[in-house]
């Protein structure tokens, strides 16, 4: 009990404990379970936060740099993941994504290639057809 009424005198920051520092420079850490009261109810919580490394303290560079957090700490900061991501996960990643996005435009433009060669056919076989009506139609008098 007293330990509370101090803490909430003197706003006493709880210890954070540093989990990982990614490619970016963003520190993230977890803050051990604290209770709070609400209601008469205590409720206890992991909390898990992120540092981010901008200069000024504006909030337009805080939303700028928050773009920047990669989807695997992104998880682990709203408790999808149990375990924050290991050395070279995240980097293992990027690069599948980046892979994965080389496959995709090659076969888009495979793709776009017969497209365009199935249709140069169709009107080949068009003016084919047409051609071969007006042979057809003309008779020499």
């Amino acid at each position: 009990m007293f330990s509370r009424v101090v803490s909430r005198i003197f706003r006493l920051e709880p210890t954070k404990h540093l989990r990982g520092i990614d490619s970016y420079g963003n520190k993230y850490y977890e803050i051990p379970p604290q209770k709070y009261y609400f209601d008469r109810r205590e409720i206890v919580k992991l909390k898990r936060t992120v540092e981010t490394p901008n200069t000024d303290d504006s909030i337009f560079s805080a939303v700028e740099a928050s773009k920047h957090v990669p989807i695997e700490w992104l998880s682990w900061l709203q408790h999808t993941r149990s375990d924050p991501p290991g050395d070279g996960e995240v980097e293992r990643n990027i690069a599948k994504r980046q892979s994965m996005k080389h496959k995709v435009e090659k076969l888009e433009s495979r793709a776009k290639g017969e497209k365009s060669r199935t249709d140069q056919e169709s009107n080949q076989n068009k003016t084919d057809k047409l051609e071969q009506a007006e042979v057809d139609e003309w008779k020499p008098g």
